[in-house]
């Protein structure tokens, strides 16, 4: 006589590995595994808002653009970095600012453009795509910002400053919804 084997157990380690892929699936791991502090997070010498992930006050940020494109896109992200130097604490809640050096070998968040975006998440994003970075630790520099090419400059900005507000914490639905 050989006893029945008790399913449970191998039931629930099928449930976490499900649990952990459904996870990095759903898009989860987009606001996790990109981007981030210069800084360690554990560091006892940041003095600045505690609010402000990157725990440094200004992001430099490099741009990067298919090399088949002849648009200016550098004067497009700076209008959007300086609508969130402007906003940031307000809508964020701490202060930032931004050095855009589009040649920049080491930034803190690179805008890539791209011909298609691809998924952001478990969606396929039209316009682009970036992580929401709302604590220390939470990400490797550079944050990865993807917006897609073929926009009119004032919708390029409009989009930029929307993926931009991921960068400091913001998602769907929080103010400006804009």
């Amino acid at each position: 006589y050989a006893p029945t084997p008790n399913p449970q157990p191998m039931k629930r380690r099928l449930g976490t590995v499900f649990l952990a892929a459904l996870l990095v699936l759903s898009g989860c791991t987009a606001s996790l595994g990109q981007g981030g502090p210069s800084v360690d997070p554990g560091e006892s010498t940041w003095t600045g808002d505690g609010d402000n992930p990157y725990r440094q006050e200004t992001l430099v940020v490099a741009v990067t653009k298919p090399g088949n494109e002849s648009r200016a896109f550098t004067p497009l992200v700076q209008a959007a970095l300086d609508h969130w130097a402007a906003n940031s604490e307000a809508y964020a809640g701490y202060p930032i600012d931004y050095r855009l050096a589009s040649n920049a070998t080491d930034p803190d968040v690179q805008v890539r453009f791209v011909e298609s975006v691809g998924d952001c998440g478990t969606e396929d994003h039209a316009a682009g795509c970036a992580p929401v970075i709302t604590k220390p630790g939470q990400f490797d520099p550079p944050v990865d910002v993807r917006v897609r090419t073929g926009f009119s400059d004032a919708s390029t900005v409009q989009v930029l400053k929307h993926e931009l507000g991921h960068t400091l914490g913001l998602d769907h639905g929080d103010e400006p919804e804009d």
